[in-house]
């Protein structure tokens, strides 16, 4: 996540988003640009220009955006329906939504914020200050970290651990060869560090499942 500045800035709200990105539509260079779906359905966003390497920002126009109006799952919708990388103008109070938001796959976080909130402003709600947006951008870049590659492994750190996280099926009393398994014939424990490694200590999970008649 981070800051995109056009060479084609926005014009305002109010335009089309054709009158936004015809610029770069005129000179067939290609530009960097944010195009919102503020108030509008997915059918209503038009196609773009491969010309422009666009984001395309999930909004809700309402200020301030209440959070049971937001709907960040729309970004997902956007990004399978336009193929472009999708991002979240936050019209919420506060910092939490964007985080979310980046948590759910947004690539671009548009926020107000001044440096002073005593200042004349005529944005609702009150746009965040230094030391909030510094929050804001911390919190971010600790959730992008989290997400990792998606790919399920065990993890270097983990290892250490494995042998006392993992549990062990063992009977809990005496058993003779042929007993058929009833309720509370089995434990479950697990194996402490200390002792030497065996098959449920250093391998997969023990089949509780299977240990069971059926």
């Amino acid at each position: 996540m981070g800051l995109l500045f056009s060479k084609y800035p926005r014009r305002n709200h109010q335009s089309s988003i054709s009158e936004n990105i015809s610029p770069a539509r005129k000179t067939g260079d290609p530009v960097d640009g944010n195009v919102h779906a503020g108030g509008r359905r997915s059918g209503e966003c038009p196609a773009i220009s491969r010309n422009i390497r666009a984001f395309l920002l999930h909004c809700v126009t309402e200020y301030p955006a209440p959070y049971s109006e937001v709907n960040l799952r729309a970004m997902h919708t956007l990004k399978v329906a336009f193929d472009l990388p999708v991002g979240y103008s936050d019209h919420t109070p506060g910092i939490e939504i964007s985080i979310a938001a980046v948590a759910l796959g947004a690539t671009i976080i548009e926020k107000h914020f001044t440096l002073d909130r005593s200042l004349p402003v005529l944005i609702t709600p009150p746009p965040l200050e230094p030391a909030e947006l510094s929050q804001m951008v911390a919190a971010i870049r600790n959730v992008e970290m989290a997400l990792g590659t998606g790919l399920k492994k065990t993890r270097s750190l983990e290892r250490p651990n494995i042998s006392v996280a993992r549990k062990s099926v063992v009977a809990g009393r005496p058993l003779s060869a042929g007993h058929k398994l009833a309720e509370g014939d089995l434990n479950i424990t697990s194996r402490k560090r200390t002792r030497p490694k065996t098959p449920a200590s250093s391998g997969p999970d023990a089949p509780c499942d299977r240990a069971w008649p059926r």
